[in-house]
């Protein structure tokens, strides 16, 4: 395991979370928050965040595979043309939060290359 957690400027990273589950979105944005990622936007749809990526750029998108208005896959599948130098996600949310930090902090994820 890497113990570097400060390896990249947490800090200056922007995540977004997309997740129909109230309890999710909180739960990542406070461990996000104690582990120095300060830029978290929480979106409950697929429209929410199209909407707000519309005039926003987000180096990080965290996707849930299985949302009210629209599928995960389908999200990002949209989206993924105009944004191909950010990291999309589509694994379940309940163990996102702990993959983000640990690639980061291990060198997978280098956010200088992330904009």
């Amino acid at each position: 395991m890497c113990s570097d957690i400060r390896k990249y400027k947490l800090e200056d990273l922007s995540i977004a979370i997309v997740d129909d589950h109230e309890v999710v979105l909180e739960g990542m944005k406070s461990y996000m928050e104690r582990n120095h990622i300060e830029h978290i936007e929480t979106f409950k749809t697929a429209q929410s965040l199209l909407d707000r990526m519309s005039v926003n750029h987000f180096d990080i998108y965290i996707v849930d595979i299985e949302l009210p208005d629209m599928e995960g896959a389908k999200l990002i599948e949209n989206t993924v043309e105009t944004h191909r130098q950010n990291m999309f996600s589509k694994l379940k949310a309940h163990n996102m939060a702990d993959l983000i930090v640990k690639a980061i902090s291990c060198g997978y994820i280098n956010p200088k290359n992330i904009k």
